[in-house]
């Protein structure tokens, strides 16, 4: 099965409306991405997988540690180290839907530019 296939609705919705926005708005984005905190935590592959993990498991951290093959204390320590860099709680719904739209458009910038 390929990414697009296992890729919920919501997480297309996600994807093309962040790639629609960076299009049309870049700037939207530009202000809060620039900040070298952000820089540090999307250039960290196992803070970012850890938050793919825990946002694909509907934010239970138990199950995705257990995903990802390590302890539950483990990914709450990441989870922890990122909400202190970037102020982002990704276990919680809103501070977990702004960060997979602020790395998108991160992603999708880097690309660009």
């Amino acid at each position: 099965m390929s990414n697009s296939q296992k890729e919920t609705s919501g997480g297309r919705l996600i994807n093309s409306t962040v790639d629609c926005v960076c299009k049309s708005k870049p700037e939207l984005f530009l202000k809060e991405l620039n900040s070298a905190d952000y820089e540090k935590v999307f250039s960290d592959e196992a803070l970012v997988s850890s938050c793919i993990s825990l946002f694909e498991n509907d934010l239970n951290v138990s199950l995705a540690a257990e995903k990802l093959y390590m302890h539950r204390n483990t990914l709450i320590y990441r989870i922890k180290k990122i909400e202190k860099l970037i102020g982002l709680n990704v276990s919680k719904f809103s501070d977990a839907l702004k960060f997979i739209v602020l790395f998108k458009a991160y992603k999708n910038l880097r690309i660009k530019g």
